[in-house]
């Protein structure tokens, strides 16, 4: 009986103190904040990774206890309408597209969200993180997707042979953290798109906001397509393309910061609206393994008689891309969550890792961009036409010009120079006699030389024209994965293979320089902004090898001539290039995006020279003048000797208004004017850009100057200053009004 006692005390003892370590362990379970049903997986100073069984994950920030979720609380949101798929996706790690590749015709594509496929799941503890292998069994695809932490980064990423397909169906494309940051129409904040010079949509701000809103999606670099029409479209249409492979999310005073980090070629970032399905607005990226192609068949069909009918439909590539994919989360807060402190975020992150390189010196002169247009052929019924705009020695007498009035450093690019023109692609040599031939432009070169200007020949490498010929479309251009060339719909227009468009470049880079010809650099027509795939028999280039070869390109011309510049800003060209054209000031103007801001250009100021569109052909000088400053854009022009009317018929009609004479008091001024008041932000980082009341602009730079722009037609105080009506004023690092 005693014994019997002792059990009984002993066990009630055990009881009791099983209570208060299991209250003592919840309660501090409670009140570290970590959301019920999680367990921590891997911490850093700044960041805790937590899961749970679904699997889903959170992100704790142990600076200030925020929690981001990759999954959505069901609680919180109404769901009630969603239908299940859609629900299923809310609660995702990913999801994927999908197709049989077994079709003999189209390829249908389906989709598959992680969470409620009835997969296996299986999760594993890695270096920094963990790993989930899920297993498709209906579909024989397996996925391994790998979480870790560093710092205050997350890393999101599927290895290189972290995808298996072990039977008929493959994997197209898959979308990592679909809802990850996902907010409601009642949060205070942004999503950051990356839209040409970067593009907000604001959750609460319900302007703009329909039911006509859409997914947006921008294919990092470009088209995933090559497609001719779609850059025709994209220049004739003002469309904008993703430069940069980034995006970000800001809530309240904390912000996620994204960077695509591997695999980023072929990615997109998708973006939907508050209405797109659900009442949640949300970005993501999403990988292509394989990209899509048309094929164009017939169909017979015997009813009333026999006939055939065409039919176009799509397939997609058997083989997949090899790479990893991987994804790059920043967890910043406070004055750093803003776009600024992400554009600074994203601009230390490329120079510590060599991808940018700082070419401007400090407190080096603003220089003037003059683009000069030489000659362009007009189209006559039997023999073309050659219009002279500016000759080699004419290009000499305008700078000459310019020099004695007072303009100081120049960045010349000579368009329209070679044989037949602006616009004859391929060829490029030799010069046009009509312009002065060999001898005149070693005589420009070498008189720009002598006055240390720096003069870029404008070149395009990889467009082709029938009308022009020089080259092969049997061996010579870019094909589908069918073997189809790729044109355009009038069968005019192609893309040279990128190898071999290389390696013509070599030769023409050769005949220069053996001529004596010593430029300081090529300028090269939409190489920044052109990227595409080619199944090239002999020479076949992914996206990503079509990039190393444009890289390749432009490290061979700057190790010869000294320099480079291009046309448009793709991040993998940053770390080659002394000088970017036609960087946009503006985004696509969707209807659901509410401003834009120069998030590109803070990136990159400071550090390489650029120039948006020239300045002669503004709608509106004074306000687009403003907006040039705004952004730090070089002051820019695009100029002729003769008047722009002698090119009426050859549909080049970019140039309304280009004669030297008749705008030289505006440029001269305009230099005057950039090197007097903001000679002294050309060098410095643009960290902080924002509008502080309507119309009113607040730029600031790492050396303590301060930019206000007022857009208003009425004059304004800030601070303790007067700013005209579309007028703004410069504060030094010292306080002094420029």
């Amino acid at each position: 009986m005693v014994k019997l006692k002792k059990i009984v005390i002993i066990s009630i003892c055990i009881t009791l103190l099983l209570s208060v370590y299991n209250f003592n362990y919840y309660s501090a379970y409670a009140n570290s904040g970590i959301p019920k049903g999680y367990i921590k997986a891997a911490e850093t100073d700044a960041l805790i990774l937590l899961y749970n069984n679904q699997p889903s994950i959170a992100i704790m920030d142990k600076r200030n206890g925020y929690i981001w979720s990759s999954s959505m609380d069901e609680d919180k949101y109404e769901t009630e309408n969603i239908n299940q798929m859609w629900r299923n996706t809310m609660q995702s790690l990913f999801r994927f597209n999908y197709t049989d590749i077994t079709g003999r015709r189209e390829h249908k594509i389906l989709s598959l969200p992680s969470y409620g496929s009835n997969s296996n799941v299986s999760i594993n503890p890695v270096n920094d993180g963990l790993e989930i292998k899920y297993t498709f069994t209906q579909l024989e695809i397996e996925i391994n997707l790998r979480i870790q932490v560093n710092g205050n980064e997350l890393y999101v990423s599927i290895p290189e042979d972290g995808i298996k397909e072990l039977g008929k169906h493959v994997v197209v494309s898959i979308e990592i953290m679909p809802f990850f940051g996902a907010a409601d129409d009642n949060t205070d904040g942004y999503i950051l798109c990356p839209d040409g010079c970067g593009a907000l949509y604001r959750f609460n701000d319900v302007t703009n906001k329909g039911i006509n809103d859409r997914l947006r999606r921008w294919y990092v670099y470009g088209n995933e397509n090559s497609d001719v029409n779609y850059y025709e479209r994209m220049m004739r249409q003002e469309m904008q393309q993703a430069m940069m492979p980034v995006f970000g999310i800001k809530k309240g005073d904390n912000s996620i910061f994204a960077i695509i980090e591997n695999g980023e070629y072929d990615a997109a970032v998708n973006f939907s609206p508050s209405g797109y399905a659900v009442a949640l607005s949300r970005i993501s990226a999403e990988f292509t393994l394989r990209h899509t192609y048309t094929v164009i068949g017939s169909d017979i069909k015997i009813s009333d008689g026999r006939s055939i009918e065409k039919v176009t439909f799509k397939r997609v590539h058997n083989e997949a891309i090899k790479t990893e994919r991987g994804v790059r989360y920043s967890f910043l807060y406070g004055n750093s969550s803003n776009y600024s402190g992400m554009a600074n975020y994203y601009r230390n992150y490329l120079l510590e890792r060599e991808m940018l390189r700082k070419t401007i010196a400090d407190g080096e002169d603003i220089p003037l961009s003059l683009d000069l247009f030489m000659g362009i052929e007009e189209e006559r019924l039997l023999i073309n036409k050659f219009i002279p705009m500016t000759t080699f020695d004419q290009a000499i007498s305008i700078i000459d010009e310019f020099e004695k009035s007072g303009v100081g450093k120049f960045l010349l690019n000579i368009v329209g120079w070679n044989s037949r023109g602006y616009g004859s692609y391929p060829k490029v040599l030799p010069p046009a006699r009509q312009l002065g031939g060999w001898q005149g432009l070693k005589k420009l070169v070498d008189f720009t030389n002598d006055k240390g200007y720096r003069t870029y020949l404008q070149i395009n490498i990889f467009d082709a024209l029938s009308k022009i010929g020089g080259f092969s479309l049997r061996n010579d251009v870019a094909k589908y994965a069918n073997n189809i060339i790729i044109t355009n719909e009038r069968k005019t227009s192609f893309l040279l293979n990128p190898y071999i468009a290389s390696k013509r470049f070599e030769s023409t880079l050769s005949d220069i320089t053996d001529r004596g010809i010593n430029i300081n650099g090529f300028s090269f027509e939409k190489l920044g902004y052109v990227l595409y795939e080619d199944h090239h028999k002999k020479y076949p280039s992914r996206r990503n090898q079509t990039a190393h070869t444009w890289l390749e390109v432009i490290n061979k011309s700057a190790s010869i001539t000294g320099s480079a510049s291009v046309h448009g800003g793709n991040t993998y060209i940053l770390k080659s290039v002394d000088r970017l054209y036609n960087i946009p000031v503006n985004n696509s103007n969707y209807h659901s995006l509410d401003e834009a801001v120069p998030f590109y250009q803070m990136v990159i100021h400071g550090c390489i020279p650029y120039s948006s569109e020239p300045a002669n052909i503004f709608y509106d000088f004074d306000k687009q003048k403003l907006i040039q400053i705004e952004y730090g854009c070089l002051p820019h022009f695009e100029l002729t000797y003769e008047k722009a009317e002698l090119m009426i018929n050859t549909g080049y009609n970019r140039l309304f208004s280009s004669c030297y004479s008749d705008w030289k008091d505006i440029v001269i001024g305009v230099y005057n004017e950039f090197n007097n008041k903001l000679r002294d932000t050309y060098s410095a980082f643009m960290i902080s850009h924002e509008y502080i009341e309507k119309g009113i602009c607040r730029i600031e730079y790492d050396n303590g100057c301060i930019i206000y722009i007022n857009y208003n037609t009425y004059p304004v105080f800030v601070e303790q200053y007067e700013i005209k009506s579309e007028d703004y004023i410069v504060i030094d690092g010292g306080g002094k009004v420029q």
